[in-house]
């Protein structure tokens, strides 16, 4: 009779190597498994890069044409302002000219003028000589009376003085109805 001790030896170790065949595949399969994730991670990380790339190159070129552009941007805000600075102008001119016109319509011919002041307040200082008192009367009567294209809203004479010649100086001042 023959007995055989190494039949429970060799079952244990036939488990233990179909164990380690059953670890080694779990490794193998692990590592092949965890390979691909990596690649495809990496594929990822490629496919990212480049779109990022392609992204830059796009933000590059947007910011190319922004900064040719804003050339054309300075020179329109710069127009803008003139012409907004210009509107004002104009309308100051107008203004201006308004002033000029009633006041020449209201100077008869033969004042001659030595001074004409439109201060800040919009009193307007007039300061000038006519040959003779009649010639006065009828800047007097002409202050009273409606003009174009603005009227005399008060006129009020500061200083007259006659000289030896019968010539009248006077010294004026206007606010006008704007």
């Amino acid at each position: 009779m023959e007995i055989e001790l190494a039949k429970k030896t060799i079952g244990r170790v036939r488990q233990a190597q179909r164990a380690k065949r059953a670890l080694d595949k779990v490794i193998i399969w692990g590592a092949i498994f965890l390979s691909l994730v990596i690649i495809i991670i990496a594929a990822a990380n490629l496919l990212v890069n480049r779109e990022n790339q392609v992204l830059d190159s796009k933000i590059q070129s947007l910011k190319k044409q922004i900064e040719a552009k804003s050339k054309i941007e300075n020179q329109q805000v710069y127009l803008n302002s003139k012409l907004t600075a210009f509107g004002g102008l104009i309308k100051t001119h107008e203004l201006h000219q308004a002033i000029a016109e009633t006041i020449f319509s209201l100077i008869p011919d033969g004042t001659s003028l030595k001074g004409f002041e439109v201060t800040e307040t919009g009193v307007i200082s007039l300061a000038g000589s006519v040959p003779s008192w009649g010639l006065f009367s009828r800047l007097l009567t002409n202050l009273e009376q409606p003009s174009r294209p603005l009227t005399v809203a008060q006129s009020k004479i500061m200083q007259i003085n006659f000289t030896a010649d019968g010539q009248v100086d006077f010294d004026l001042e206007l606010t006008l109805k704007i």
